[in-house]
């Protein structure tokens, strides 16, 4: 992943809306291991200290 933040939190839920993987984001390139999650849709969301959150979706195949 990268981003323009250096700062922030990173979350995942399932489609139920269970969340499935938390990681704080320390730079603008992040590596976050998926291992342990089955294939399907999520939902993720990143927060800012600045409190401008992004949301989207991602597929693992």
């Amino acid at each position: 992943m990268e981003t323009d933040l250096t700062q922030g939190e990173f979350e995942m839920y399932d489609l139920v809306g269970r969340l499935v993987l938390t990681h704080t984001i320390k730079s603008n390139i992040e590596t976050i291991n998926t291992a342990h999650l089955p294939k399907g849709t999520y939902i993720y969301r990143i927060s800012t200290a600045i409190g401008f959150p992004s949301v989207g979706k991602w597929m693992k195949n």
